[in-house]
């Protein structure tokens, strides 16, 4: 049986790692659709793995970090601001 993932997105994507799809990324990252693909398309917000010709998903990985990212970004600005 083939497996549900192609050879090229089983390579970019670490054994055991979860994958979310984008309703599941904005669960977690709280902003519209419009915003989240306005920063992927500024290289902010982390590149999704090609699943198939219409489906996308990012690693929950990506995601954390990317979670962290904002958090230290807005942490260093109220710094900024307060100083």
């Amino acid at each position: 049986m083939k497996s549900p993932l192609s050879a090229t997105t089983a390579a970019h994507v670490r054994e055991g790692e979860r994958l979310l799809r984008l309703p599941q990324v904005l669960a977690i990252i709280p902003v519209s659709r419009t915003e989240w693909y306005r920063r992927l398309a500024s290289g902010e917000a982390p590149q999704p793995v090609e699943l198939g010709p219409r489906a996308r998903a990012w690693r929950l990985s990506d995601v954390n970090d990317y979670l962290v990212r904002i958090a230290a970004r807005d942490r260093s600005q109220v710094g900024a601001v307060t100083k």
